[in-house]
């Protein structure tokens, strides 16, 4: 009788074990949302100055005086694990003059292990940024 009660506990637990890792293997299985978002990387950032640069919404037409604009552009990768709806990147940013800045870029729908680009454009000479939170 103790060696019946002895298999049936470990026949038990092994189908237990194989249903949770059936879930696993299928993507059944629910995540829960991250309570932070260290597991999101940039990468590739880069500043690129232009004298043409167009507000969004605008069409192109040749500068009278040319006004020098900064776009510091990007990566964003979700190693989450699940998906992202949306992700903001916030940047700060100064120029020669010592000038500060703050903005922000959002990037949606941030599948797992996908990456999409970014770019936020300034009016200026913007000499150095720092990624200063992504949430």
């Amino acid at each position: 009788m103790p060696g019946l009660v002895l298999v049936t506990i470990f026949a038990v637990r092994a189908f237990v074990q194989m249903g949770q890792a059936s879930g696993a293997v299928s993507g059944t299985g629910t995540f829960k949302p991250s309570k932070s978002l260290a597991c999101v990387e940039t990468y590739s950032v880069t500043l690129t100055n232009s004298q043409f640069y167009v507000p969004e919404g605008q069409q192109f037409s040749p500068p009278k005086t040319p006004e020098l604009s900064t776009v510091v552009s990007g990566m964003v990768r979700n190693d989450c694990g699940e998906l992202l709806k949306s992700v903001t990147v916030h940047i700060k940013v100064s120029d020669d003059d010592g000038k500060r800045g703050n903005g922000s870029v959002t990037v949606s729908d941030l599948n797992p292990g996908e990456a999409k680009s970014f770019s936020k454009a300034w009016m200026g000479r913007i000499t150095s940024y720092e990624i200063s939170k992504i949430q």
